[in-house]
């Protein structure tokens, strides 16, 4: 994992080329998340955690921001079971001088139910100002999510849904619930989670309601392990061996790595685009000034020649 760890460093030194594009959909919102909410997607690639509350999140933000979850600071994201987080929050770390984490507040905070809260959510953290937004769950995948990836799609954000806490799953199936298919905690049963874990995620995207689902990543991760990981703890024996299993956390990674490549790929459309739109003008105006020739010309020999005085 240290190589891709150097790839991201290296990606996230340098700014995005271009912020996000601008829409007739997203230009209100987006002006209020960044004149409001101070989300600066011209100097850095803004990451959202959202999800269930107690999901992993705040582990997983402080795991690539280099720190402990038992630290305290503000600039510590909390990891305790009582939801905190009201507005969205940025996190960085300096490794990654050009990212920033937004931890937003748990859908299971507010009123999820009413009419009109999706819109407000969307709205009032700055969504559309994201390159991406990670949707964390640790047990059965919420059914807000549906909901929020409906709205959220019609910004064009990139989604990615992260099944978290994969080392608690293997702990509990281990000892209570299927010890016959997992009678030890090793890599193997690490890779057993993972895979019974995404077979889930398939059968639920088959469901109508979750068919959106069906573009975006499901990646099975463990928080802690990430945590370990970028703090260089090493395994040295004891209970917590499932910590330090890999699930799918270089692949995880790997994705948060692309998100330059699609914002190139973005930009070269938008540029595409732009010299169509300026090149489809040109010609429209020359095609309007042939039609305004042609119509002058058929006026002038219409009109009555006048007759020759000699």
């Amino acid at each position: 994992m240290g190589a891709l760890l150097n790839k991201l460093t290296s990606i996230f030194q340098n700014p995005p080329e271009a912020p996000i594009v601008e829409t007739k959909i997203n230009r209100r919102a987006l002006a209020h998340a960044r004149e409001v909410l101070k989300i600066d997607d011209t100097k850095y690639f803004n990451i959202a955690v959202a999800g269930k509350q107690n999901a992993g999140k705040s582990t997983f933000i402080n795991a690539l921001c280099g720190r402990a979850n038992f630290e305290r600071g503000d600039d510590i994201a909390e990891a305790c079971p009582l939801e905190t987080t009201r507005k969205p929050k940025a996190f960085y770390a300096s490794r990654f001088p050009h990212l920033r984490l937004y931890d937003l507040p748990g859908f299971g905070t507010l009123d999820i139910h009413s009419d009109n809260y999706l819109d407000k959510y969307i709205f009032n953290e700055g969504v559309c100002a994201m390159y991406c937004i990670l949707l964390f769950y640790e047990s059965g995948i919420p059914q807000e999510f549906a909901r929020f990836v409906k709205e959220a799609k019609k910004y064009n954000v990139n989604l990615a849904i992260i099944h978290s806490k994969a080392d608690q799953v293997l702990k509990n199936y281990h000892k209570n619930d299927n010890p016959v298919m997992f009678p030890t905690i090793d890599q193997e049963a690490a890779n057993r989670v993972v895979k019974l874990l995404l077979e889930v995620f398939e059968k639920k995207k088959q469901q109508p309601e979750y068919k959106l689902f069906r573009n975006i990543p499901c990646f099975v991760i463990s928080s802690h392990k990430l945590l370990d990981e970028f703090g260089k703890k090493q395994y040295n024996g004891g209970a917590d061996i499932e910590e330090y299993l890999e699930y799918q956390e270089q692949d995880l990674l790997q994705f948060i790595s692309k998100l330059k490549d699609i914002e190139k790929i973005e930009n070269d459309i938008r540029k595409e685009v732009l010299t169509y739109m300026h090149i489809s003008c040109i010609q429209q105006a020359k095609f309007i000034s042939r039609k305004w020739m042609q119509t002058i010309q058929n006026n002038n020999n219409e009109l009555p020649k006048k007759k020759n005085s000699h």
